[in-house]
Order: C-alpha cells, then sequence, then structure tokens
C-alpha cells in the first residue's frame, strides 16, 4: 500500500496509484478536523471533496487533478 501525506499546499494527483478520477482513503490522525479541497487545475476553484472529523478516515472517489486541506494540517492519502 502506497500512502503520501497532502498538506495546504496542492498536490497534483496522475501518478499511480493516485489517479485522476480514482479514488483514496484519507486518514486525519490528529485532534482537530480537516477540510479536504480538490480542483481541475492548480490555480482553479477549490470545492470541498471531504471533511475529515479528528482521529477519523474516508474514503473520496472520482479524484480531480488537484487535492489540498483548507487550512493547515496534514492528511494521510493512501491506495492499496
Amino acid at each position: 500500500m502506497k500512502s503520501t501525506p497532502v498538506t495546504d499546499t496542492a498536490f497534483k494527483t496522475g501518478t499511480s496509484p493516485f489517479l485522476r478520477g480514482g479514488s483514496a482513503t484519507f486518514a486525519n490522525l490528529t485532534g482537530t478536523a480537516a477540510t479536504l479541497q480538490g480542483a481541475d487545475t492548480q490555480a482553479g476553484t477549490y470545492t470541498t471533496l471531504a471533511t475529515l472529523a479528528a482521529n477519523s478516515q474516508t474514503e473520496v472517489q472520482n479524484l480531480p487533478q488537484w487535492i489540498k486541506l483548507s487550512a493547515a494540517g496534514t492528511v494521510y492519502m493512501s491506495a492499496g
């Protein structure tokens, strides 16, 4: 299983196993909620993909080209 950290700096999907249109599981291992956002372009309008409660995980399907957190923090994206 491959995993990578996602922060408030935009991350470009498209490298296996994190492919645009694919799915991934996001884990928030912190004590505060985190909002995951996505856009079709790096400078585009980011929309909310998921809000992860503290110490939780969720699967996001149909990943956009670019993803990031709405504020400082780190969540971990994994794909099998």
